[in-house]
């Protein structure tokens, strides 16, 4: 028995870790505003640079999509995810929603997934020579 399935595991493990962090009333209290505002902006934009990648080795794993496929899907499922973040922050206390974090993750999410298509090694089959 096949177990792709096994390929969602990661993401779903730092979708929890994103669902904890969105939890805590203010994980990192900063006292300097601005240095505030970059360290949690940047932290949105990763992390969700990071979901996006995870997204899609799952598809490309258990699904067999090629690249084409997957990196539209995978953008799309972070800023679902983001978004539902947003929305579940806004009933923690010390917490609000923000479209800005959503553009934001969105962002970081299209950057990753461009980034790793830019960055990764290039593979190419040679056609055999017939005559």
């Amino acid at each position: 028995m096949k177990r792709r399935w096994l390929a969602w595991v990661p993401a779903i493990l730092w979708m929890v870790a994103i669902f904890y962090l969105s939890s805590l009333p203010n994980p990192l209290p900063i006292r300097r505003r601005l240095l505030d505002i970059v360290v949690k902006k940047t932290g949105h934009f990763v992390g969700y640079a990071i979901l996006a990648l995870l997204y899609r080795l799952g598809m490309l794993i258990e699904r067999g999509v090629d690249d084409s496929e997957a990196v539209p899907w995978s953008w799309g499922l972070t800023l679902f995810y983001a978004a539902t973040d947003e929305f579940h922050q806004s009933f923690v206390p010390g917490r609000h929603s923000s479209a800005l974090d959503v553009l934001i993750d969105g962002t970081g999410a299209l950057v990753g997934l461009w980034l790793f298509r830019k960055t990764r090694p290039r593979t190419t089959i040679e056609k055999p020579d017939i005559g």
